[in-house]
């Protein structure tokens, strides 16, 4: 059986590659955040042509299914608000888990 290094380096270096791995993760959740948040907006944006369409047509017979439409968009916005700050508080995280890491000494 091998020998457990419990020494000072050998800490260090297990650190240092558990760390850059876990910053590697925040970095792969960062990315599928910010390609579900540019999906949710390219959706609500074309969600605002079609009600901007409709709203246009003069005598629209579809005017019961604008309404919920409507009030759809604005529940997604409100969504975008949360994938918003999530995608903020990522970066922020990934940041400074990216300078602990450059500043490790290993």
């Amino acid at each position: 059986m091998s020998k457990i290094l419990t020494d000072h380096a050998s800490l260090d270096e297990y650190m240092a590659v558990w760390f850059c791995a876990e910053v590697l993760d925040m970095v792969e959740l960062r990315l599928m955040v910010v390609h579900c948040h540019t999906h949710v907006q390219e959706s609500i944006w074309n969600c605002y042509h079609v009600i901007d369409h409709l709203e246009n047509i003069k005598d629209c017979p579809t005017y019961g299914w604008l309404e919920r439409l409507k009030e759809n968009h604005e529940e997604d916005l409100a969504y975008l608000d949360v994938l918003n700050a999530l995608v903020d508080k990522l970066c922020v995280v990934v940041r400074k888990k990216e300078k602990d890491v450059s500043e490790m000494d290993y």
